[in-house]
């Protein structure tokens, strides 16, 4: 959700040089629409926008609905798909449907916002419950206050969380009204052990999936800026870095060197942790040998199983490209599981 957070600096700029904005928001889809519910694009009273809510077929409509809402301060909840009248004129007449909420952005919701971005740029995980209807209500709550939320109840707590953990945006119907819940979470993480041919394949990959990569090796004659020049180096050990990371829900770590005085501190502190994807580089025998030396550290096999070995999804990769492929393939697979 980093390009929601580019688009509401957009949105709170416009609002400061005193324009009337609206904000659009992808609240539900069906079928083959194009874009994913917590989309966003915002407009300004001289039709000036950014974003996107469809990759392209409904924004005309958004704008111009979007005008009517600036200047009444009524929000709108608009749909378009094959059911609606205006389906082939936007381009959803291949079977996609999409409901957004246009609303009008005034000094409460502002603030909101404005905080919200403050907490993203502290890496907090966030979570927006908005009250769906002619006038909006914000409610902007840490990971850690979810239990405080207005709706609480065991099942609102358990709904919000697995927003949170699955990175997905939802729509919650309760005591007759309806509840947009969008999550923020912290960026994506990657850190790989080895910067060797795989890793220099992989990184490109990595980085425009939304993750920030650092390659940890203390080998500096393979650690240089010439083979990275992109991305974080560093050439610590192993056991003095991922002591002192924080490895979360958001982190994937993947060893890639398939030397135990490498790899098995990293793989010791993400099994430690909760990163949602562990990988490490070896033939079925070299992972059995790991297995060997992680249960002498206390592992019982339920934890053990978290590791990807071999690592990637099989495509019968043959060469580092095709390898990486799979490596980032399974990072998608896991990230989105359950969704």
């Amino acid at each position: 959700m980093d390009d929601t957070v580019t688009i509401l600096e957009t949105l709170l700029e416009w609002y400061s040089q005193g324009e009337g904005v609206a904000l659009a928001t992808v609240i539900k889809t069906w079928g083959s629409a194009p874009r994913r519910a917590g989309s966003t694009m915002c407009i300004n009273s001289k039709m000036e926008f950014q974003g996107s809510v469809s990759g392209g077929c409904v924004e005309t409509a958004v704008i111009e609905q979007a005008l009517t809402v600036i200047n009444s301060g009524q929000n709108q909840l608009l749909e378009f798909g094959v059911s609606s009248e205006r389906a082939w004129e936007v381009g959803l007449a291949c079977g996609g449907t999409i409901e957004v909420y246009l609303q009008a952005i005034t000094g409460q919701q502002a603030e909101q916002l404005s905080a919200l971005i403050e907490l993203k740029a502290e890496n907090e995980s966030a979570i927006v419950i908005v009250e769906l209807g002619k006038k909006t209500h914000y409610e902007v709550l840490l990971a850690s206050q979810i239990h405080c939320c207005k709706l609480h109840d065991q099942g609102v707590a358990e709904v919000l969380n697995k927003s949170l953990r699955q990175d997905r945006a939802i729509v919650l119907e309760k005591n007759h009204n309806r509840y947009f819940i969008q999550p923020f979470n912290p960026q994506l993480t990657g850190y790989i052990i080895g910067a060797v041919h795989i890793t220099q394949q992989l990184v490109p990959i990595l980085t425009p999936l939304g993750f920030k990569v650092s390659v940890v090796d203390p080998r500096t004659a393979f650690a240089t800026k010439a083979r990275f020049p992109d991305v974080e180096i560093i050439t610590n050990w192993p056991q003095e870095v991922f002591p002192k990371l924080n490895l979360n829900h958001r982190t994937a770590v993947i060893a890639l060197t398939h030397d135990p005085k490498f790899d098995d501190h990293a793989l010791i502190a993400a099994l430690h942790s909760d990163a949602f994807y562990i990988g490490a580089l070896g033939s079925r025998k070299t992972h059995a040998r790991r297995l060997e030396r992680l249960t002498g550290h206390g592992f019982d096999e339920k934890q053990l199983s978290r590791i990807h070995a071999p690592i990637g999804i099989d495509i019968n990769a043959s060469n580092p490209v095709e390898i990486a492929v799979s490596i980032a393939a399974e990072l998608v697979q896991q990230l989105r599981k359950n969704e």
